[in-house]
């Protein structure tokens, strides 16, 4: 959140509210901060069909060799969704399943000999 008093700058303010699902308001935050590993790509965005800031969620992981735990996204969304003036907290974006795979076969089903990336199966040397 960026404004301006008397001609200066001003970062953040107190418009991203999160509440629990009774509405209960939990936090106000002035500004939103995400760490997440340098290994993980994180998106956010404005998406001005839904009128919500999306996000990727966040969860701990273990780092890699000698570096402690770090977060990643796991596939899924939360956001914030613009409220009298507020960016309201939402969980979950998205949340919807589906009961059938989106495809009558697996795709690959046709490729004999090559793996997920399109490359040669190395055959097994019989011992």
């Amino acid at each position: 959140m960026l404004s301006f008093k008397e001609g200066k700058p001003v970062f953040g303010a107190p418009v991203f509210v999160q509440k629990d699902s009774l509405g209960t308001e939990l936090a106000v935050r002035n500004r939103l901060l995400f760490e997440y590993s340098a290994e993980a790509s994180f998106k956010m965005n404005f998406d001005e069909a839904y009128g919500l800031i999306i996000y990727d969620h966040l969860i701990m992981m273990a780092g890699s060799a000698g570096q402690g735990p770090t977060m990643v996204p796991d596939g899924t969304y939360e956001g914030y969704q613009l409220k009298k003036g507020q960016w309201e907290w939402v969980e979950k974006y998205w949340t919807q399943t589906m009961d059938d795979a989106p495809r009558p076969e697996p795709v690959l089903d046709n490729r004999k000999g090559q793996d997920v990336f399109g490359k040669q199966k190395k055959k097994k040397k019989k011992s």
